[in-house]
């Protein structure tokens, strides 16, 4: 198979497995701190936690 069937465009399949993974890691790292957090401090996490969401509803869209 030739990389010319691929949309090389987002990167290999490898590459955006790759990718999802790290974000889905980083997301229930980043939800595990917030269930340590007391008040003050979730709120700034909320938005990283909304951030990489996004980030990997659209990765599975490609």
């Amino acid at each position: 198979m030739t990389l010319a069937k691929y949309n090389t465009k987002n990167g290999s399949p490898n590459d955006r497995r790759k990718k999802k993974r790290a974000l889905d890691k980083e997301f229930r790292e980043l939800l595990n701190m917030e269930s340590m957090m007391d008040s003050d401090l979730r709120s700034a996490y909320h938005d990283n936690l909304f951030f990489l969401n996004e980030q990997i509803r659209g990765n599975e869209s490609l």
